[in-house]
């Protein structure tokens, strides 16, 4: 009888702990799947904890889309003007190209008060041909110039690539090599993601607040963007903003974003409601019949300090705005 008690605790412990696995796995399944999830799930999380903004571009899932890919191509072309681009693509080749899943831009704030970038692609490039590509070197400079942040590029481990100033991919290299210290640590940028469907090819979060501080700290310095910025009354009461967009036919876009309080979020979709009937009323003038529809499918709400802003953009809208974007490079001297 002691021999059937004791296989019978045994069976009872083995069930509990079968039982066990089963909640934690299912409790697991669970779990949301969002932007920021899968950014901790992926090499993009080695960019910069420091990051003010980051873009992510499912460019794998871009290339099956019929309806997007004379977009694509067209921004391209517009790209190639540019001879710092047409440099890198063909130093890494075509091929390298082509074998592109994912890239993630980051801005990144530098000691300096001016803002740099990090950008991450993803793919099965191959360490080795990258190396080869980039001749032996782990890190080469593309463009070098006095005053100006330099244009460089780097492997990572993980044989992923790397773009951007050389302080920045030092950064993404210290990162990478030790598995901590990312974006992923970013608590602002991680909270803006976990709102941030993943099956949108676009997505991505900003951390206005500090991105409008930098603006306003480097504004007597710097460029235009950086005074516009400083100026605009919205970079003052935007804390955070996520974008995400779904290309199609036609293209979905949503921006969330959250205000310092609610009378500042009324404020804001107000004014947004105001410049879309002030475009309302010039596309009816022009008679752009896709821009008028554009307009009448945004939709604006505000609820607190939260507002949202959702519309549509057709193919033919798209096209025409990489039309103009190629117009405008070439036009360029």
């Amino acid at each position: 009888m002691r021999g059937i008690e004791s296989d019978r605790r045994r069976v009872d412990t083995a069930l509990c702990g079968i039982a066990a696995i089963l909640v934690a796995g299912a409790t697991a399944c669970a779990r949301p799947v969002n932007g920021a999830t899968v950014l901790r799930g992926s090499a993009l999380r080695v960019l910069p904890k420091e990051s003010v903004a980051l873009l992510v571009m499912d460019v794998r899932s871009l290339r099956d889309l019929e309806s997007v890919s004379r977009w694509m191509k067209e921004m391209a072309a517009a790209a190639e003007q540019q001879g710092t681009f047409r440099q890198v693509k063909d130093r890494i080749g075509l091929e390298t190209v082509k074998r592109l899943d994912r890239l993630g831009l980051a801005i990144v704030p530098q000691a300096d008060g001016r803002l740099a970038y990090g950008l991450l692609a993803e793919g099965s490039f191959g360490q080795a041909k990258l190396r080869e590509a980039l001749g032996g070197q782990e890190t080469l400079t593309f463009v070098e110039a006095e005053g100006k942040p330099d244009l460089s590029a780097t492997i990572l481990a993980g044989g992923n690539l790397a773009i951007g100033p050389k302080s920045v991919l030092e950064v993404l290299r210290t990162n990478a090599s030790r598995g901590a210290g990312g974006i992923d640590g970013n608590d602002l940028l991680m909270g803006v993601l976990a709102g941030v469907r993943p099956q949108a090819q676009i997505w991505g979060a900003i951390d206005c607040r500090s991105l409008a501080r930098l603006a306003r700290e480097s504004a007597l310095t710097q460029g235009a963007v950086e005074k516009a910025l400083a100026g605009a009354p919205i970079a003052s009461s935007l804390v955070s903003l996520s974008f995400q967009t779904t290309l199609g036919k036609p293209a979905a876009f949503d921006l969330q974003g959250r205000a310092d309080a609610e009378d500042n979020a009324r404020k804001m979709a107000d004014a947004a409601r105001g410049l879309v009937a002030l475009g309302r009323m010039g596309a009816s003038q022009d008679k752009g019949r896709e821009w008028l529809e554009f307009l009448d499918g945004i939709a604006i709400e505000q609820k607190g300090a939260d507002l949202s802003l959702r519309g549509t953009l057709s193919e033919g809208l798209l096209a025409s705005f990489a039309a103009k974007a190629h117009d405008g490079s070439t036009a360029r001297p």
